[in-house]
Formats: C-alpha cells, sequence, structure tokens
C-alpha cells in the first residue's frame, strides 16, 4: 500500500512540475505574441489597446492577468484614453470549458478610469467597434492598420459565455458633455460594482457603491436588476447620504441656462429611490420613495425674496410628488408648506402656504414700516401647457397693513 501511495505522490509531483514548466513557457510565448494579441484586441475593439504584461495562472482557476491596461478613445473626441486599468484578471472554470462552455468564473478590474464623452454626434463609448460587429463576427482591420492587413476578431460562441462575477475596484468615471456651453463635467470617484451571473440577454444582478459631487467617501450606492428586451426592464434601488445642494448648481446652470446663472442653492438632500418596469422613450417605470430636504435655501435675481430654511420629506410614488407639513423661511418669516404634484401624463402641481405674519420687507416689495400681512394663506396650482404654463392662486388674510392703511 505504501509503495502505491509513493507512486502515487511521485506521478503528482511529476505533473505539478509538467504543468508548471508549461505555464513558463506558456508565459514565455505570451509575452513574445504580446503585439500580435494588442493588434487582436485593437481590432476587436476598433481602438488601440496597449497592456504592459499578459500573465497566466492556474490560482482560483485557469486563468490570465494585464497590467496597465489602455484603451485609447476615438480619435474624433481626442487622443487622451477611453479606459486605463491598473490591473485586470479572468478566471475560466476549466471543466466546462472542456464541454465547450465558456463559464467565467471572476473577473477583476483595479482602479480602472473612464473617461465618457458626449457631443453632438453621440457618445465616445457608442463607437467602439464590438457594439456594431456584423452578426458572423467577419474579421476587421487593426486601428491604423492597411486595409488588406486583416486581423481574425471571430468570438468563440458568445451567446454561452457566462461571467459568475465581475468586480470593479476603486474606479473612476469622468463625464463630460459638450453639447452644452461650457461643457457640462461630472466625476464618479471610489466607484465599486459587483455583478453576478453575467450572460448576453439574461438579467444583470448588480450592486454599486460611488462618491458622487466631490464627497470624500461612498455617498451613493445603487442595487437591483436590469433585464435586456424591448423595451429593457429594470429593478433598482438606489440610496444616497445627504448630499450638498450648492454642488448642484453649475450643473444646473450649463443645463438650464442664462436663467440658472443667478440661481444659489444650499442646504442637503439624501433619500431612497426605488426604479421598477419598462424603460423606454415612450414608457416610465414606477417610480417609490422619498427625499429628506435639510435646510433647503434657494435665491435667484428671479424672486424677489429668498426662501431658506426648508425642511421636510418628499414623498415619491407612481401617482406623483408630495411635500407635507414642511417648515420654511420667506425672507426670514416662518411658514409651512405643502406641494403635490401630479404625474407627467397629466402635470398639475398645487401647493398652500401659511405664515403667522409676513411683512412687506420679507416679501421684497416696498411698503411703509407695519406693512405686513397676518393670519395668511395662500394657495397656487400650476398646470404646465404646450404654448405657456397656466397659474391660477388665491391668498385669504385675516388682517393686516398695506401703505399705512390697517384692514
Amino acid at each position: 500500500m505504501r509503495r502505491w501511495l509513493l507512486v502515487g505522490a511521485v506521478l503528482l509531483l511529476a505533473a505539478a512540475g509538467a504543468l508548471a514548466y508549461g505555464l513558463t513557457r506558456l508565459d514565455r510565448y505570451l509575452a513574445d505574441q504580446r503585439d500580435a494579441l494588442q493588434a487582436q484586441a485593437s481590432a476587436l475593439l476598433g481602438r488601440a489597446v496597449t497592456f504592459d504584461a499578459l500573465d497566466v495562472t492556474l490560482r482560483g482557476g485557469v486563468g490570465a492577468s494585464l497590467t496597465n491596461l489602455a484603451i485609447a478613445d476615438d480619435p474624433r473626441f481626442g487622443s487622451g484614453p477611453f479606459l486605463t486599468a491598473a490591473h485586470a484578471a479572468v478566471r475560466l472554470e476549466l471543466l466546462p470549458a472542456l464541454r465547450g462552455e465558456y463559464r467565467i468564473r471572476r473577473i477583476v478590474v483595479d482602479q480602472p478610469t473612464v473617461n465618457l464623452i458626449r457631443d453632438a454626434d453621440g457618445w465616445n463609448a457608442l463607437s467602439i467597434a464590438l457594439l456594431h460587429r456584423a452578426a458572423d463576427g467577419a474579421p476587421t482591420a487593426a486601428p491604423g492598420a492597411p486595409a488588406a492587413e486583416r486581423v481574425d476578431t471571430r468570438l468563440p460562441a458568445i451567446g454561452a459565455v457566462v461571467v459568475a462575477a465581475m468586480t470593479i475596484d476603486d474606479g473612476q468615471v469622468h463625464i463630460v458633455d459638450r453639447t452644452r456651453q461650457p461643457p457640462v463635467e461630472l466625476a464618479v470617484t471610489q466607484l465599486r460594482l459587483r455583478g453576478h451571473e453575467l450572460a448576453l440577454g439574461a438579467p444583470i444582478q448588480f450592486e454599486l457603491a460611488a462618491a458622487v459631487l466631490g464627497a470624500s467617501a461612498p455617498n451613493l450606492t445603487v442595487t437591483g436588476m436590469l433585464e435586456p428586451g424591448e423595451p429593457p426592464r429594470a429593478d433598482v434601488h438606489a440610496e444616497w447620504q445627504p448630499l450638498p445642494l450648492n454642488a448642484l448648481t453649475p450643473l444646473l446652470t450649463a443645463w438650464v441656462g442664462p436663467p440658472a446663472a443667478s440661481l444659489a442653492l444650499g442646504g442637503t438632500a439624501g433619500g431612497t429611490l426605488r426604479i421598477a418596469g419598462a424603460v423606454d422613450r415612450t414608457t416610465l417605470p414606477a417610480i417609490d420613495g422619498s427625499v429628506t430636504l435639510g435646510d433647503v435655501s434657494l435665491a435667484s435675481a428671479a424672486l424677489p425674496a429668498r426662501i431658506g430654511q426648508l425642511s421636510g420629506v418628499l414623498r415619491v410614488t407612481p401617482q406623483g410628488v408630495a411635500l407635507e407639513n414642511a417648515t420654511a423661511a420667506l425672507g426670514g418669516a416662518p411658514l409651512r408648506l405643502a406641494c403635490q404634484a401630479a404625474p407627467p401624463a397629466d402635470p398639475l402641481v398645487h401647493c398652500r402656504l401659511e405664515a403667522a405674519e409676513i411683512t412687506a420687507a420679507q416679501l421684497g416689495v416696498d411698503g411703509r414700516p407695519g406693512d405686513a400681512l397676518r393670519a395668511r394663506q395662500a394657495d397656487a396650482e400650476l398646470r404646465p401647457r404646450d404654448a405657456a404654463p397656466v397659474l391660477r392662486a388665491t391668498a385669504r388674510v385675516a388682517e393686516g397693513q398695506i401703505h399705512g392703511a390697517p384692514f
């Protein structure tokens, strides 16, 4: 029995040694073929692809890893990189591969940076050749190569490829919208993304965390499912910690234009939302959740008085948005505020404002000393129209003084 155990141990050691030798030879082969592999990857994406080293390993399954990966941007958008990553690794399950099934155990990408740019012709990411390949996966030319120099980029049974898990760690996404002047820029940092059971045409389960609006730590989490189809469907839950609203001012100025140039926002807004249902241009998904407003302030040259100290909870449902029992200050005068907004299909906004007293100075209008409205209640109804919005308002005042005359 000991003899058979000894023979088995010797065979295992011999196999391990042969495998190690084979991997060493494979590493050397891949190093020698790096230029050819970069050319094939470049042809597949229609972008120049470079990396420093390509290694193979058996740790955690048969796999390969890249260091200092870089994918060039479409020249129409600039000469910088579209994507860079310090390290990327793929682990393949061996037994399914022997049956012709490509099941990837894990994909890991460390410290990637993605630059997303939009101009009048669209997004730079959408010009990647892989997204426009012919159904038969015909060979394409590598970027910069002569037309006659073809590189075979046919993919193996991509519909059968399943990725059990994908991880992106410490990523950054820089978004630039050049359709606005000046261009709108937004940075997402400390991005951490997890995907599960990824397959072509199948629902995608994911978890995401990131820092937005200049936060020093992750303040946004998004989890859920995206399902391809016509139309695509989503079931996503988002939660964000209180965000500083003053960071939105440059974005609003760029998107809205001159009317928002004098806008000053303050305070915070945090909350949770769930988005579920079909997502396309004609159908809006159902949205449920709440947004907590903390000491929000709004000032603009278009407003006669500053709105401040707004605190309350916005309730969001498929039937509309409601702000109930909120408190605020108008020109420093304390007041209570409630608003309701109907869905976009039949838009209607109704607000009620109640205040014990508001002086002429607090309203931002000229008046005499003592001019004020007491026990004041105002209702306003706004219904957007294609031509112009329709506004109806009523006000009830118990007593007060206007231009020195009491009533």
